[in-house]
């Protein structure tokens, strides 16, 4: 990793990391600091975060009360993180970056799915479901009254005639969509039919 890689990293853990973050850190047992539950306690009633976590020091750790041993190790993997390459610490900082960066794209696809559907109004929590997980529709779809304020009130004179026929309620809903069926990429691969799903 190179040293640029490496100060990146660090900046990350200054800026992102809370006190919660460098204790979960300093608790790893690959580390092996064998910290207990009293040197915990004084790293958080110090505060200790991101922002300050890389100038540990010795003599400031005994300062704060942490035994001696305990206090040489954090200095040790202080140092270690600070110039060494390719060791696991700087390993697992990358893990957390990516997954922090995850998390970002994550956040943003949904804000642009939402974005891209901003204008559908959902009716029932089967609708919110399939916005939300993506699935695939497999039921069939009911006539329902659109709630879209902007409605362009496409099929509003259906013919509603008891004694009207199948075959003009279906002419009447073929002659509406011949926009659709004109439509370049979908011509030669669309077959428009009207079913009754009752």
């Amino acid at each position: 990793m190179s040293e640029t890689a490496i100060l990146l990293l660090i900046n990350i853990v200054k800026k992102r990391w809370k006190k919660d973050n460098v204790i979960t850190f300093l608790q790893r047992k690959d580390l092996n600091l064998d910290f207990d539950d009293e040197n915990i306690g004084i790293i958080k009633s110090k505060k200790v975060n991101g922002k300050n976590f890389f100038s540990l020091m010795a003599e400031k750790l005994e300062n704060y009360g942490l035994q001696s041993e305990s206090t040489s190790r954090i200095t040790e993997l202080v140092k270690k993180i600070k110039n060494e390459q390719g060791n696991p610490e700087i390993a697992f900082l990358q893990k957390e970056i990516e997954d922090f960066s995850l998390r970002i794209k994550s956040d943003f696809r949904k804000v642009y799915h939402l974005m891209e559907v901003s204008s559908l109004l959902l009716e029932t929590e089967l609708d919110k479901n399939v916005l939300s997980d993506r699935i695939e529709i497999d039921f069939l779809l009911a006539i329902t009254k659109s709630t879209k304020p902007c409605a362009s009130e496409k099929f509003s004179e259906t013919p509603s005639n008891k004694s009207t026929s199948e075959k003009e309620i279906q002419d009447y809903f073929m002659t509406k969509c011949k926009v659709l069926k004109n439509y370049d990429p979908i011509k030669n691969k669309l077959k428009l039919t009207v079913e009754d799903t009752c």
